[in-house]
């Protein structure tokens, strides 16, 4: 160190730069439009940050193929897409879509939060599994209100198995709800059986779970199908919330019925 001045770095072609040149980074194509949910088909449009960079593609186990036009997805499966440029390529991002019967239509009898919609009434039929994460996306989160959900099933079906996934975080707040009833409605949307469950207690242990709730119905020719779930309600006393008044969420995800 002086106090007098240098001519260091005075020249623009001597002043020290950060730049890459040997090992370009390429980054990942995104989807730009097109739903991962959907119920007849889907038209997919890539983008990259790096208009100069070539995007490649595969559907599940097919062929690589340049992208060139918006792709339409008919069935689910898997979209695989890379980036090329020179001899560098982007790391392989991988997208899940899922079809759902378009016969199936639910009525939602409670409101959900519009932070936690997992993108609108439809999330519950639409085959999108959540995670343990409560922020993935696929979760609809309620709070203050008991759920209860119709689904019309188009006609009357055969069902084998109905079953509905549910999530605990306590240190968010998110409780299993108390209980949770199937009923199941002929044509005229009389109940010709019912199935009620107990869900376990949530507890204290600061983890996040997943609990299904299984029925088989009695009656096999089904029209429509009621959940109803019961909500934990007022925070328990050893719970955080619990002095500020707080009371439980739930967090329900896909309504599957085969």
């Amino acid at each position: 160190m002086s106090e007098s001045p240098t001519s260091w770095a005075i020249e623009k072609e001597a002043r020290p730069v950060s730049e890459i040149k040997d090992h370009q980074i390429v980054t990942p194509p995104f989807i730009e439009k097109g739903a991962i949910a959907f119920t007849d088909s889907t038209v997919v449009s890539l983008k990259t940050l790096d208009p100069s960079a070539e995007i490649m593609y595969v559907l599940d186990d097919s062929t690589w193929q340049n992208y060139t036009k918006p792709i339409t997805i008919h069935n689910a499966g898997d979209l695989t897409v890379i980036a090329k440029k020179g001899n560098e390529k982007s790391p392989a991002v991988t997208t899940q879509f899922f079809k759902y019967d378009k016969d199936l239509k639910i009525t939602l009898n409670h409101s959900y939060a519009n932070e936690y919609s997992a993108g609108g009434n439809d999330a519950l039929i639409n085959g999108m599994q959540g995670t343990k994460d409560f922020r993935s996306g696929a979760w609809q989160g309620t709070q203050d209100q008991d759920l209860d959900a119709l689904i019309d099933l188009g006609k009357s079906r055969t069902l084998n198995e109905v079953r509905v996934n549910f999530l605990k975080d306590q240190r968010s707040w998110i409780f299993w709800p108390k209980t949770v009833t199937f009923e199941y409605l002929d044509e005229n949307k009389k109940v010709m059986d019912q199935f009620v469950k107990s869900l376990p207690d949530t507890g204290k242990e600061e983890v996040a779970a997943i609990h299904s709730v299984t029925s088989i119905p009695k009656n096999k020719r089904v029209r429509y199908v009621r959940m109803k779930a019961t909500t934990y309600g007022k925070l328990p006393d050893w719970h955080l919330g619990y002095p500020f008044d707080g009371t439980a969420w739930i967090f329900v995800d896909e309504i599957t019925i085969n």
